[in-house]
């Protein structure tokens, strides 16, 4: 057992010096021994208990020697009101006064500045009783503090005075509405729960939602005395609540003592310090900082779960759940806008009736949610509902697929099923995935918060979404909705498991279809092909080359007919988005249309031929210029196929009207906005000018996604698409154009730190090479740590081994980049040289990693 931590012990103090030095040699041992503490396995309750009781008693020993004979009184608000001090915790005080006497107001002059010498946080007000109560009408934040006043020292009639409870000083609906608005407010500040980085005071499901239960208890509960949440919970829930609130607790002390800013925000650095000070051991399928957060995100879901319960209770302790009763059909009825079953007990004898909650809800937009008894009884009792007859049963079931297929918003629902734990057991393998994460910049959510906002994608995709191209055309073209909202609940449930997550979870889909006698072996065969098959799309668009026939004919090979690549394609929309929130971008939109056009011409056998494309192309290209058809024909003579492939015509026409219009001179045209496209033209070496204009993107952070370099009998042609974000305008374009016409050799990048996130990260560099000999090139793949001039140092060594680039994608995923790069000799062969492949990769390596 470890030892008890001291106490402040002031009997050998005199004076105000002598108080304040012991405290601060005190508070300097406490920190020591705190630190000490959290070394091995420690509850922090009585750690926060302790420390708030020690910061009383210097408080209140200061107090007493400067003011101990004045009519004031000392009050303790905020979390410190709460008794819930952590190291590094702000501690509110007030202190009261009864008028503006100046030997009073002298005394508590001499008592701030004496705390400001002790190195604590302390906020301190000084108002009288009638000041506090004005402040606290006029402002939520005040008011609220003072909920949570504690007395700590002096006049125990000017504490009684400021009580805003008895009776209570605004209206208990106005105080319940604004702090449900101000809940509100909060989770669209913070987003969405599961972040990289979450706030565990202020992120969905964090203590201020705990705070948020005892404030509404406190004030809105009927009675004369402060009611204790034991009254508002069932013994379960409340364990659950303590026991929650314990885990955030435990970190949140650990957090404090371990950093020096941002003393509340889990950051990247403090997830890896804390999973390690506290034990978490990396294991064979999650690291041990995915383990320690996974405690953390499970913790908080069960806090907002419980927060949003108890908000419910109290709302309906209020009044405000005993409006007009109507019935809805035999078995449910609308107690205002609150939905509720006409026997509470039906769901015990009849569980069928659990999905027809979710079906009232669609259909009636009117029901703004479900009654306090209804939402406890989901909550507390799912695992007895869906049992293993419930499972295999084909009402049940099928009851759970048309809730999929309506035209409604699925996505509010499956989160509602999510928050009362009935995912986690009616679909095997979501409860494992459940605040699971994995300690990357690209996953954003953990994978149950990512599955949820794939759902919320899908449902958007039932209306015109201009950043998506065919979206809503297919999604209502779809025949069956309900597989494609399945294939994403399961898609990621792979993860967390040892071995390719795709197979793993089409496998746990396998055992779903097995189970489930609502899905007939067609549908069941395309949710196992979807979800075994997630990433083949994006990966093909982002790193293969799209001009090539191979490519989509090897692609469209996966596919039975053109119905699943329709849900392929709407799937992977989703998911890239649902990823995180900068992932999608129009760069991607066009590349993923375009292939699943391509495709689908594929396997509807009505590709036409390269030749017959090419005259397409031209033929509505010459419709769009106004310049002389002859030049036109002149000037693209010359020109090879990658000029025209994969451009609408009205960029092709802007790429010829800058030929036409520059016959002699280097030049850059800025094509469109979305996603910006640049156009190059230069009478130097190929390779001299993609060094060159990649070290000009990097110096202007400008992001490069994908290069293609090609050329004509005189000029060297590139053209650039960047990122959405790229700022590329009339100044730099100017600029760009003195660039690649002067012989001025490029400057060395400056030295740059790494951007925060990616200071916290690692990834190997991994160099792979593959020939192409059908269309004499070698493809390198590069897969390393993204970081500032990447690409410019690639050119570099490119350059200086005499290697042409003819093609490039660059896709950026969080902390990593996964490059394809399309390679050829001075002679426009393949290099099959091992020994100078091999010199090639050691090089780049070394560069990248220097």
């Amino acid at each position: 057992m470890p030892q008890p931590l001291p106490c402040v012990d002031f009997s050998a103090a005199r004076t105000p010096e002598e108080l304040c030095a012991t405290a601060r040699t005190y508070l300097e041992e406490l920190h020591r021994q705190q630190c000490e503490r959290i070394r091995h396995d420690f509850t922090a309750d009585p750690l926060v208990a302790h420390y708030t009781d020690q910061i009383d008693r210097i408080l209140t020993a200061l107090y007493r020697h400067f003011l101990g004979d004045r009519r004031t009184a000392l009050v303790a608000i905020g979390g410190y009101g709460r008794a819930e001090l952590f190291p590094r915790s702000d501690i509110d005080i007030l202190l009261l006064k009864r008028d503006d006497d100046p030997h009073t107001t002298n005394a508590l002059e001499h008592y701030i500045r004496n705390l400001w010498c002790l190195g604590l946080d302390i906020a301190h007000s000084v108002r009288s009783p009638e000041e506090s109560l004005e402040d606290a009408r006029r402002d939520g934040d005040m008011l609220t503090s003072l909920v949570e006043a504690r007395l700590l020292a002096g006049e125990e009639e000017l504490f009684r005075a400021i009580d805003v409870l008895h009776p209570p000083l605004v209206a208990r609906q106005q105080f319940f509405a604004d702090k449900i608005e101000e809940q509100r407010l909060r989770d669209a500040k913070e987003e969405q729960s599961g972040r990289l980085e979450p706030n565990l005071k202020t992120c969905t499901g964090g203590l201020r939602d705990v705070q948020m239960i005892g404030w509404l208890n406190r004030y809105c509960r009927s009675g004369e005395a402060a009611p204790d949440l034991e009254g508002l919970f069932e013994p379960e829930e409340y364990r659950e609540l303590v026991a929650s609130r314990r885990t955030l607790w435990h970190i949140r002390f650990a957090l404090h003592l371990n950093g020096k800013t941002r003393k509340d925000c889990l950051s990247f650095e403090q997830q890896k310090l804390l999973s390690v000070r506290l034990g978490y051991p990396d294991g064979a399928n999650n690291a041990g900082v995915e383990q320690f957060m996974r405690t953390y995100y499970r913790a908080s879901l069960r806090i907002r779960c419980l927060n949003r319960l108890a908000i419910k209770l109290i709302d309906a302790e209020s009044g405000n759940e005993n409006a007009a009763i109507e019935a809805l059909d035999e078995d449910f009825i609308l107690i205002g806008q609150h939905l509720a079953l006409r026997d509470r007990n039906a769901l015990f004898t009849r569980p069928q009736l659990l999905w027809r909650i979710f079906v009232h809800l669609l259909d009636h937009a009117r029901i703004k949610s479900i009654s306090s008894q209804l939402a406890r009884q989901l909550r507390g009792q799912c695992d007895k509902l869906i049992s293993e007859d419930f499972l295999c049963n084909r009402q049940a079931n099928q009851c759970f697929l048309d809730i999929l297929n309506h035209d409604g918003d699925v996505y509010r629902q499956l989160r509602r099923m999510h928050r009362y734990g009935i995912l986690s057991r009616y679909l095997p393998g979501f409860g494992h995935a459940t605040g699971l994460m994995q300690f990357d910049l690209f996953h954003e959510y953990t994978v149950d918060q990512h599955t949820l906002r794939l759902i919320h994608f899908l449902d958007c995709f039932k209306h015109f979404q201009p950043d998506y191209p065919g979206a809503q055309e297919i999604m209502r073209n779809l025949r069956h909705p309900a597989i494609l909202y399945l294939a994403a609940l399961f898609h990621d449930l792979g993860k967390g498991h040892r071995g390719d997550h795709s197979k793993i979870g089409a496998a746990i889909a396998a055992k779903f279809v097995e189970r489930n006698p609502a899905l007939d072996a067609h549908d069941g065969k395309l949710l196992v092909f979807l979800v075994a098959n997630h990433l083949k799309l994006s990966t093909t668009a982002q790193k293969k080359d799209l001009s090539d026939p191979a490519v989509i004919a090897a692609f469209a090979g996966l596919f039975r007919d053109s119905e699943q690549l329709d849900y392929l394609y709407l799937l992977t929309l989703a998911d890239i988005s649902a990823t995180n929130g900068t992932l999608w971008n129009s760069w991607r939109a066009n590349l993923l249309y375009t292939l699943y056009r391509l495709t689908r011409n594929t396997l509807n056998a009505v590709t036409p031929s390269l030749a017959q494309q090419l005259n397409a192309l031209k033929r509505r290209t010459l419709e769009l210029l106004e310049e002389d058809p002859v030049a036109v024909e002149r000037t693209w003579r010359y020109l090879p196929d990658a000029f025209f492939l994969n451009d609408p015509p009205l960029l092709l026409a802007k790429k010829t009207r800058a030929l036409l219009t520059h016959p002699d001179r280097d030049f850059a045209v800025h094509l469109r906005n979305h996603p910006p496209r640049i156009f190059i033209a230069a009478r130097i070496s190929p390779d001299i000018l993609f060094a060159r204009v990649s070290h000009f993107m990097e110096r202007n952070s400008l992001d490069i996604v994908e290069a293609r370099l090609y050329s004509d009998d005189t000029r060297a042609m590139q053209q650039y698409t960047l990122g959405d974000a790229s700022d590329f305008d009339e100044t730099l374009r100017k600029r760009l154009n003195q660039t690649i016409s002067g012989n001025i050799p490029p400057r060395p990048l400056g030295a740059r730190l790494p951007l925060r996130p990616l200071q916290h990260f690692d990834a190997d560099t991994r160099i792979s090479y593959h020939q192409e000999p059908k269309h004499r090139r070698t493809v390198l793949e590069l897969n390393c740590k993204d970081r500032h001039g990447l690409l410019s140092i690639v050119s570099r060594v490119l350059l200086d081994y005499h290697i042409h680039l003819a093609h490039a994608k660059i896709a950026t995923l969080g902390e990593r980049v996964e490059d394809t790069f399309y390679l050829t000799n001075n002679s426009g062969c393949p290099i099959d040289d091992p020994d100078v492949l091999d010199a090639l990769g050691t090089t780049l390596k070394k560069a990248l990693e220097q």
